[in-house]
This record gives structure tokens, C-alpha cells and sequence, in this order.
């Protein structure tokens, strides 16, 4: 197992607190970014962790400003992968 395997295993969860498919996905990218990204986790950072400093960005703040997702709901049903047995 590696662990992206198993942080994708975890965030797996998440597709539930998003409306879409895409949201998804870009919220996961996001999260993974700032896992490995150095130095200050701004979005920024984390969106040229993710090689995407060459596209638009808006849709990676369009996650944040207009994106209808529950961040309290994707938090709590990746929980319980936290909490030792």
C-alpha cells in the first residue's frame, strides 16, 4: 500500500459533500496539494504544487467562493480513518 493509495482511500468519503463529480476531484487535488506542498499552504502554492500554474485558476477558487460543498460534512465522514482502533 502507499500512501496516496490509502489518502485517496480516506478522501474517498468526501464524494458525498460535493455536488459534482469535478468539485470532487478538485477538492481532493487541493487537499493532496497541501499535503506536499512547501513552505505557506496558500492556494496559490498549492495549486503550483499541483502543476497547474500554466491554466486558469478560477475554478480553484470558484471551489471555495461558489461551489456548494458541506467542508464540515467532508471533515466529519473522514473522521472515524483518523481515530486508532
Amino acid at each position: 500500500m502507499s500512501l496516496l493509495h490509502e489518502f485517496l482511500a480516506i478522501v474517498e468519503d468526501w464524494r458525498a459533500a460535493f455536488p459534482q463529480q469535478r468539485t470532487f476531484q478538485r477538492g481532493v487535488r487541493q487537499a493532496l496539494g497541501s499535503l506536499v506542498c512547501l513552505g505557506r499552504r496558500c492556494l496559490t502554492r498549492i495549486i503550483w504544487t499541483n502543476g497547474g500554474q500554466h491554466r486558469s485558476w478560477s475554478a480553484e477558487y470558484f471551489l471555495h467562493s461558489r461551489c456548494r460543498w458541506q467542508p464540515q460534512s467532508a471533515a466529519w465522514r473522514c473522521r472515524p480513518a483518523f481515530i486508532w482502533p
